[in-house]
């Protein structure tokens, strides 16, 4: 979280939150429903649990289908690195870069 390292990064981080789309709820039925294409779109733990993606029908074509020209997934999963890079590899995805954080309690 970058934008919080510093005044200067958040107030910049600030002025763009009106170009920000959020959605709470079934992630795919939200992102359906919304015309037009995303320069990012960010995920966390959707791959994780039935619970969040129960079907795993098309959805992930979908995804893609959303994406601009140029866009980016940004996906956040816990544990299932290797299963979430083979799943979006098989779709077609570029995957740029994993990073893996390890936290403590």
């Amino acid at each position: 979280m970058n934008f919080l390292l510093s005044e200067d990064s958040y107030e910049k981080m600030k002025k763009q939150l009106d170009k920000l789309d959020l959605y709470y709820g079934d992630f795919f039925k939200c992102l359906r429903s919304r015309e037009g294409k995303y320069d990012l779109i960010y995920t966390s733990n959707i791959f994780d649990s039935k619970k969040y993606w129960p079907e795993k029908t098309d959805d992930i074509s979908m995804l893609k289908s959303k994406l601009s020209e140029d866009g980016k997934i940004l996906v956040v999963t816990q544990g299932q690195i290797d299963k979430t890079v083979d799943l979006l590899q098989s779709r077609g995805f570029e995957v740029e870069n994993i990073e893996e954080n390890i936290f403590w309690y």
